[in-house]
């Protein structure tokens, strides 16, 4: 019975030996886990790269993870913090400390030392609050060594405050060079501009044209050295207003045809049907851009064609994308080069660059200027066979349309008139072509001599355009006569500068002539002159003798006041000015300036901004504070193209800048923009 009750207790005891040694077992286990867990957490704990503060909220150490080469933490445990810094640092400390405690969030901070052996080290410490139970307990200071990355700031810092001065200086000296440099420049380009609207032989005008496209090549490699360091300091800006996109287009292909003829090149501006007469923009830009392609295209191309087209992409409500393409039958380039293109001093072309010279900053100045207008530009090229580089950009539509009254009454009977063209060269056949359908009159194309005689036997134009090459072919006499007999017209085109005399042309019995390269709006216009019968054509009419009526058109009896103290500038501009019908009262400086106004109004005022004694700026000011001249236009006639200079007279009250050298052109544009009735409204209070 004994045996019955203690084999239980047995049981039971057995079981809770059992128990205890299990749980004694995982105690052990758990305890030497932790240990281990303890001893790992130590062990990163010392090797931190970082030094690590535990601290309480007065500051005070408790515990330190490594000594260091600014401080020993082991040592300084029981001491504050604060022990250890400089005055200026403690402040610095404190506040992130309350800052911690305030918010509970951690705390970015600072710190500069002086480490071992006098070491300045700059520190860089996050404050953390550690909480416990919702209640802060401590906070850990973790401190890391950024001397060299502070270090190397102040170097860069250093280096670009040195840069930065470095572009001003040589901005400074490149806007200085600029002024020395277009002074001359505008004497020179000024009796330029006012000899091409004088009688003048043929040869004579070819002399003229080459000064003035030198002097235009010289001065557009003044602005490609000003713009590049403005675009490096992010200093060039857009001066946007209304302009003629066919005048733009137009003088560019001048600037550029001479070096065109000297290879025998055909050079030719096309504008497809849709594209805006007149957009708003940055005219200066975009004739860079054009400039620049136009002129690596000449370069590359030995023989055949060079041709600028425009083309509307598209128009959304008032905003055109146009498209600039200039097409080459030159040598190409493969497409792995093309890339190469548009990088400073490329020599893309390989081999055949040596003796052409590269693109040098040209394309690099393009692809940035392109970019700046929210534009894009590239190249489609094949080796060979040419090159097509390209410029997209969208501008609004100017509110400007011109219609002569001529052109509405010929409009009427627009399907009479028959124009026939007879040249080579398909891309003048084309142009001629484009104007004619677009005028709304028949047109017919001849290619040679033998088919537009052929034809001739059967019917007559009412006007011929035929090329001094074809000319030259035939025996004229018939073709003239045959054209005469129906009461017919003649115009004789001329490429690669073979020009006639006004006076031979005449006895030969032409009724006009022209040039090529030459706008769609000039061809218009002399077809429109020679289609008008009620105008006798007395003198050969050509593309320049109707501008100098136009030019004084609107302009005369202005009466301009100019302020200038260089006199070859003071002949320049007012020869321009009486050109263009103005009357012109001349002074050095700023001083007489407010004298003349004293006693006389004048109706605008050119001021040169750099004069002795009182400069532009000066006597703008002066004007402005003056209630009863305030209202007067004052536009600034400077030779400094830098964007500083510009914004210093508008600053000032200035209405208008025109950059020297001046060009009859721009003269007559600002001018016109300024002059009565409009400027009575111009300026208020």
């Amino acid at each position: 019975m004994l045996w019955f009750w203690t084999l239980p207790i047995i049981a039971v005891l057995i079981g809770i030996i059992i128990v205890q040694e299990l749980s004694r077992r995982r105690f052990q286990s758990e305890r030497s886990g932790l240990l281990q867990s303890e001893q790992q957490l130590q062990l990163i704990w010392d090797h931190l790269p970082d030094s690590i503060l535990e601290i309480l909220q007065d500051g005070t150490i408790i515990k330190s993870n490594r000594p260091s080469e600014y401080f020993d933490g082991e040592l300084l445990v029981g001491h504050k913090i604060g022990e250890c810094l400089a005055p200026e640092q403690q402040s610095v400390f404190q506040n992130s400390l309350s800052r911690a405690i305030e918010t509970l969030t951690p705390q970015s901070y600072q710190l500069e030392l002086i480490g071992g052996q006098g070491k300045r080290v700059t520190l860089s410490n996050q404050l953390v609050p550690i909480v416990r139970a919702t209640k802060l307990a401590s906070l850990l200071v973790i401190s890391r060594d950024i001397t060299e990355l502070a270090n190397a700031q102040n170097l860069l810092k250093q280096q670009t405050k040195f840069a930065e001065d470095a572009s001003t200086a040589k901005s400074r000296f490149l806007a200085s060079m600029s002024h020395e440099i277009r002074t001359p420049m505008n004497g020179l380009l000024g009796m330029v501009s006012l000899l091409e609207s004088t009688e003048m032989t043929s040869e004579q005008q070819g002399y003229l044209r080459t000064i003035s496209h030198s002097s235009e090549h010289l001065l557009a490699i003044v602005n490609d050295v000003l713009d590049l360091s403005k675009i490096e300091a992010n200093k060039l800006t857009l001066n946007v207003a209304p302009f003629d996109l066919n005048d733009m287009a137009l003088r560019v292909i001048e600037i550029v045809s001479p070096k065109a003829r000297e290879k025998s090149l055909a050079i030719q501006l096309f504008f497809e049907d849709g594209v805006p007469s007149h957009v708003v923009g940055d005219p200066t830009r975009i004739r860079q851009v054009l400039m620049n392609l136009l002129t690596n295209a000449i370069k590359f191309t030995d023989e055949g064609h060079v041709l600028l087209r425009v083309v509307l992409v598209r128009q959304v409500e008032n905003d055109a994308t146009l498209r600039f393409s200039v097409e080459d039958s030159g040598i190409g380039i493969s497409a792995d080069k093309a890339v190469l293109l548009f990088e400073e001093y490329s020599f893309a072309h390989g081999a055949i660059s040596a003796n052409q010279g590269g693109t040098g900053l040209g394309l690099n100045i393009c692809q940035r200027l392109a970019n700046l207008m929210g534009g894009k530009i590239g190249v489609v090229s094949s080796p060979g066979i040419g090159s097509c580089f390209w410029m997209d950009i969208t501008l609004p539509v100017a509110a400007i349309e011109v219609e002569n009254s001529l052109t509405t009454t010929l409009l009427t009977t627009k399907n009479s008139y028959d124009i026939w063209v007879a040249d080579a060269l398909a891309i003048n056949r084309a142009l001629v072509v484009s104007v004619v359908r677009k005028m709304g009159f028949r047109v017919r194309q001849f290619e040679n001599i033998e088919s537009l005689i052929a034809e001739l036997s059967r019917h007559q134009p009412h006007v011929l355009v035929i090329s001094s090459a074809l000319y030259r072919k035939a025996n004229f006499d018939n073709v003239r006569r045959a054209v005469r007999e129906h009461g017919g017209r003649i115009a004789m085109t001329a490429d690669n500068g073979f020009f006639e005399g006004s006076d031979r042309l005449s006895k030969q019995g032409m009724d006009a002539s022209w040039e090529w390269p030459i706008g769609q709006e000039e061809v218009k216009r002399i077809l429109l002159r020679l289609l008008d019968k009620t105008r006798p054509v007395s003198d050969i009419i050509t593309r320049f003798n109707h501008e100098e009526s136009e030019n004084k058109l609107a302009l005369e009896g202005i009466n301009i006041l100019l302020a200038e103290d260089n006199p070859v500038n003071q002949k320049v501009v007012t020869q321009i000015l009486r050109h263009l019908g103005c009357e012109v009262a001349v002074v050095a400086h700023g001083g007489e300036v407010l004298r003349y106004l004293e006693h006389t109004r004048p109706d605008i005022i050119l001021m040169d901004c750099h004069m002795p004694v009182m400069d532009g700026v000066e006597a703008t000011a002066a004007i402005r504070a003056n209630p009863d001249i305030r209202d007067i236009p004052i536009i600034a006639l400077s030779a400094d193209a830098m964007e500083e200079q510009r914004q210093l007279c508008e600053d000032v009250g200035m209405d208008g800048y025109l950059t020297k050298p001046v060009r009859l052109h721009d003269m007559k544009q600002a001018l016109q923009a300024f002059s009565p009735p409009l400027t009575k409204h111009f300026r208020k209070g």
